[in-house]
């Protein structure tokens, strides 16, 4: 099964399609058979409230990727993806989790050595 197979049985397929755009458009998609990621920049300040942003320009200075959907071997994906000062993501309980971008990236390295 595909990094992409395993995250999209998550998602009902129209909500999957809404993601995957806004990331596309705005943000980073990275699709491999070990690895998916869907992210969407933002202000770290305003992750609570997901409030939108005015223009582009704001998009290219925000601090924080919010990754919607990750699946697979992260490290394929954060060797590729912009650097920001931070990383915010949330599993499926609803507690949001902000981490420094540099400890994430140690974080994923150091897991995908274990493996």
């Amino acid at each position: 099964m595909s990094a992409y197979t395993d995250a999209a049985g998550l998602y009902d397929p129209k909500d999957l399609g809404t993601i995957i755009a806004i990331c596309a458009n705005d943000g980073f998609v990275y699709s491999t058979p070990t690895c998916f990621l869907c992210a969407y920049p933002v202000f770290r300040q305003n992750l609570n409230n997901h409030i939108e942003t005015e223009s582009k320009l704001e998009l290219d200075n925000a601090d924080t990727w919010f990754v919607y959907i990750a699946s697979g071997c992260l490290k394929e994906a954060f060797e590729h993806i912009q650097r920001k000062k931070y990383v915010a993501f949330e599993r499926f309980d609803g507690k949001l989790r902000v981490l420094d971008f540099d400890r994430f990236r140690r974080l994923i390295w150091v897991d995908s050595v274990k493996m």
